[in-house]
Order: structure tokens, then sequence, then C-alpha cells
């Protein structure tokens, strides 16, 4: 009887406690209202904080952690390598503004998994005590800090330039469409289930595990001028000088009302350097190269990525080989394209929402087959048919004799004797084909040298060094 009368007590008091226990949580609840504050916040503002408190603040060691990988170059080692770093905001941490405590909850949205969840599915609960921190400030400081990062290059220097591509759904599905019909060996429209991804060097998002983010990405490794290395003609080459004055006229643009961009047509046989040219512009002027890859791009994928140009201005948004999508104003690739129309490109370029500060370049082996409502050369010279998209139009021929003698005195620098052959006999060669002339007879007299001999392999001529 003693032992029924202590369970009795025993579930009388348990009861009880269950019956206040309500009361007791939310009594807590309400403490911890009133001394923690916590706000949510999501999309590009999670991700700015996120960078904000791993670059300006100390982060406690507990918590949780999570880490990826990604491929990207490695200018120590001259190679892709792949680059382990650990995700900041992707998992839940304490962090120390100076005294002051914050912890950050993190998320990463509806796309869990092995793929990162984009960034505007990128949330976090931000939890600190009431009274210790303005955190509103800390937001704007945070967005100052990622706007601030968005136009580096990652290599430890304020330099914009930087080339950046952009393609649609179409393009990705069709390129893990070949891939996977390569890794199968057989003809198969399944796309591979390998997604690769490279690391974005210039926003500071992850803390890399071993190099230093100034060690990652490509750089010229030239540090004088790109057109050094490069020969054009002086016709050419006002461009540069005109895209310079159009950078330091946006205020006469403002005072006449005129949108601030420009617009440039680049047509020639292939190889003739109008790519060369325009990485040689934004090296030159320190453009970042925002480069559309249209074949696969729908409306609304280029109208989203266009409307995102004025984050990276004054920029050059490059059409690249247009007339490989576009005869006239018909979309060649039809189905096995995204589907954008020609229409919607031209309201893009010049419509009601007009993007200032982008230098358009286009470029073209046919340029016949571009619709005069673009933007054309009209009668031959270098006007265009339609200003405001397209201003000036720019013919690339095959180099001059002039200026393959100064690319000849470039590549063969170290063996002159050729130099005069080389450009009588290159007459009528583009540059890459003048460049392809040059290049093994540069590359025979290095490697000869360099102590080599020559020697005969099944009747072939080689240089060897045994």
């Amino acid at each position: 009887m003693e032992h029924m009368g202590s369970y009795f007590g025993l579930a009388a008091l348990g009861s009880l406690v269950a019956a206040c226990w309500s009361y007791v949580r939310s009594f807590w609840t309400w403490v911890g209202d009133f001394f923690i504050v916590r706000v949510h916040v999501s999309g590009l503002m999670a991700k700015a904080m996120s960078i904000y408190c791993w670059q300006k603040m100390n982060r406690s060691p507990f918590g949780e952690r999570a880490f990826g990988g990604a491929n990207s170059y490695v200018r120590p080692v001259r190679k892709i390598q792949a680059v382990g770093y650990e995700w900041c905001g992707r998992s839940a941490a304490l962090f120390w503004h100076g005294w002051r405590p914050l912890w950050i909850g993190g998320g990463r949205g509806p796309n869990e998994g092995t793929v990162p969840a984009p960034d505007d599915n990128m949330g976090m609960t931000i939890r600190f005590i009431r009274g210790t921190m303005n955190l509103e400030k800390i937001l704007v400081d945070a967005l100052d800090l990622l706007n601030h990062q968005n136009g580096r290059t990652g290599a430890g220097e304020e330099k914009r330039f930087r080339i950046r591509r952009v393609s649609g759904t179409g393009s990705i599905v069709r390129r893990r469409t070949q891939r996977g019909m390569m890794e199968n060996g057989r003809n198969t429209d399944a796309p591979a289930t390998a997604v690769e991804h490279t690391l974005d060097v210039a926003l500071g998002d992850k803390r890399l595990l071993r190099w230093q983010r100034d060690e990652l990405g490509w750089v010229a490794s030239h540090k004088g001028s790109p057109f050094d290395l490069l020969a054009f003609p002086s016709s050419v080459l006002v461009c540069v000088d005109e895209v310079s004055e159009w950078l330091r006229s946006r205020d006469w643009y403002e005072s006449k009302g005129i949108p601030w961009r420009r617009g440039l047509l680049l047509y020639g046989p292939p190889g003739t350097g109008k790519t060369s040219l325009v990485r040689a512009v934004g090296q030159e002027l320190d453009l970042p190269i925002v480069a559309f890859d249209l074949t696969g791009m729908s409306n609304d994928e280029f109208l989203e990525q266009w409307r995102d140009l004025p984050r990276e201005a004054p920029c050059i948004a490059l059409l690249e080989d247009f007339d490989a999508v576009f005869s006239g104003r018909e979309n060649m690739l039809g189905e096995n394209g995204g589907g954008l129309t020609f229409d919607c490109l031209l309201n893009c370029i010049s419509g009601i929402e007009p993007v200032e500060g982008v230098l358009l370049v286009v470029t073209t082996n046919k340029v016949e087959n571009i619709d005069s409502a673009l933007g054309v050369p009209v009668d031959g010279s270098e006007m265009s048919s339609r200003p405001g998209r397209i201003d000036r139009t720019l013919e690339l021929p095959p180099l001059d004799e002039d200026c393959r003698r100064r690319l000849a005195e470039i590549i063969l620098a170290e063996c002159p004797q050729h130099i005069e052959r080389l450009v009588e006999e290159g007459f009528s060669d583009t540059g890459a084909q003048f460049q392809d002339r040059c290049r093994p007879v540069a590359l025979a007299e290095y490697w000869k040298g360099r102590n080599g001999h020559r020697v005969h392999r099944n009747g072939v001529t080689v240089i060897s060094r045994d």
C-alpha cells in the first residue's frame, strides 16, 4: 500500500507538471522573444549577409558546417583543379560582432541536395540579443559589400574586366545531352546525369580550403596593352577611342535625354579577329564582357539576363556569331533552339525599358543575313541603318601588308630571317590564318634553339632532344 501511495503521488506530480508545462513553455517563449530578436532574410539579402558575416566577423568553431567543391583555374599550378570550399550561409553558425553574438540559421531553399540552390531560394534566420546591434545598418553594409564584389574579378585587384557567359536552359540541356551521348557511347537523347560546376571566384560566399581568392581564375599574363600582341589596321583601332569617348560622355547623354548606350556591328570572314578585338577592348578599357549564347535562350531567359546588365554597367554585351542563329528575322534553329524571337531581342535592345551603360557588340560572318532593323552598313559605309541599336558598323578585312609584318615581328621576334618570306606568302590570309602560318616556324626555331636537332621518323622530320 505504501508503494501504491508513492506511485499515485508521482502520477499526480507528473500530471501537475504536464498541466503547467504549456504555461512554463509560453513563459520562456515570452522571455526569449523579449531578449532575443529573430529576423528572417532571403534572396540576395541572405547571400549578402552570409558574405558579410564570413568576411567581417569572427566565426565560432561550433555549429553545423557544409563543404563543396568545384573546378577553377589555379594560377600557381597553371591548371584547372578541383577546389574545395566551405559554404557560407548554407548551415547554422555563431558569429561574434565584437563582443556581441549573432546566430545565423542557414537554409538552402527548395533545391536541397548536391546542387546548390539558386540565390533567390536562399534564406536564413538571424538571432541576436535585443539592443546590442543595429541590424539594418549591418544589412546595408552587407549589400554594399556584395555590390562591391560583383564588380571585381576575384584576382585581388580592383579590375572590372572579366568574361561572363550566359545561356538558356535549351543550351544547357543540349550540352548535357551531347555529353551523355559521348559518355554512353550510343546515340541517345538521354541527358547526362553529371553536372559540372565552375567556381565563381568573383563572389565571396565561399571560404576556400587551400588556395586564396587572388590565386584563382584567369587573368591576362601580358602586363602591357592587349593591342601590343595584336595587329589591326588603324581604321579598326579607331573604335577603341570612340568607346573610350563614349564612356566619358554619360553626362552629355543625360543632358540631351539620350539613353547612354552604344551599338557596334563587327563583320568579316572567320578568323579576321572579331572576337579578339572585343576581348582586347574589354581589357584595354577595363570593361566586363557578358557573352550571350543565343542558341538555346527563350524570350523570358534573354529578357531576364538583359535586365540584369545594369549590375555590371558600364559593360559590353556580346552577341557572337549572330548569323548562326538568325537569318533576317527568322530563328533558324527552330525547335532545336530556345524560341528566342527577333522582335523580343529588338525590344530588349531599344525598348520601353532602356538598359543604359551597355556597349552592344554584334559579330557576324555574313552581314547580308542581318536584318536592317537591327543595323547594317549603309551603302558600304560605316554608317548604320538603325542608329540607337547599332550606331556603327565595322568591317574586319584580311590583314594588309603592314599588319602582317607587325604580327610576324611579334611571333617571329627570335627568328626575324623568316619574316619577309612569310609576309609575302600570306598576302590573302586572315589574322588567324597568318598566325597559323607563322606559329610552326617560330616553334621549330624555338626548339632548335634549345639544343634540339632534326631527325627523321617514319618519313616525318621532327625536332628531337634525344
